[in-house]
């Protein structure tokens, strides 16, 4: 039974692909690199961004360094705010809070830009922790899991469940001993890659989310 639900952010909190998208182009044009071609952006969310800039674009390591700061650039500024949060999402995670169990997010985005995501949705003090990328920790998803379960004060990843979109956040939560439930909220993950990572079910909305989750967590 659970008693402590950690959130990835992109396409499980929140559809951030207006303003990821853009601000990877934006990145693109600032290292005079062509656009991605058409029906490619999708591949952009999930992975570390420095991961697709080097798959995608081909560019050496010092490179991703550079456009990751030209995107977290405009992120910081416009970015962050052309994200919608998943509808339903809102009750979701007040039900949730007043069932007692504990709420983080473990993002592989930039910690600095999961504040600013949750601030400007108002959901920020929804969780009580928020474990992002930073200059000190590993951009993996399952860096920022044990950096979350270390804030939480969490000794192991038992009565803890991952909830994300990608096959990132179910390995992440497997190399940490973590459950993970899969969610198809946006679209983002490939037919059947959430199956073929383990997860316990897929969900398809927010209240089919809250209702398994309430199912198998600890009565408070």
């Amino acid at each position: 039974m659970y008693h402590t639900i950690f959130f990835d952010l992109d396409g499980t909190l929140t559809d951030s692909s207006e303003g990821i998208f853009k601000c990877f182009h934006y990145a693109l044009d600032c290292m005079h690199a062509p656009p991605l071609p058409q029906g490619e952006e999708f591949q952009i969310i999930g992975p570390p961004l420095e991961d697709s800039f080097a798959r995608l674009c081909g560019f050496s390591p010092e490179d991703c360094v550079k456009a990751l700061g030209f995107f977290r650039q405009r992120y910081r500024t416009e970015g962050c705010r052309e994200v919608k949060i998943v509808p339903g999402m809102r009750k979701a995670l007040e039900t949730l809070r007043a069932a007692g169990l504990r709420l983080a997010v473990a993002s592989s985005k930039e910690e600095r830009g999961c504040h600013l995501v949750l601030e400007a949705l108002g959901i920020h003090d929804c969780f009580d922790c928020i474990s992002g990328h930073n200059v000190t920790l590993a951009s993996t998803k399952e860096a920022v899991i044990r950096a979350a379960m270390e804030q939480m004060g969490l000794p192991d990843a038992s009565g803890v469940l991952m909830v994300g979109d990608r096959k990132y956040d179910a390995d992440g939560a497997a190399a940490v001993g973590m459950d993970c439930l899969g969610v198809d909220f946006c679209g983002f993950a490939p037919a059947g890659e959430l199956e073929a990572h383990g997860v316990l079910a897929v969900v398809h909305t927010a209240q089919e989310m809250t209702e398994y989750i309430l199912a198998h967590s600890q009565k408070i």
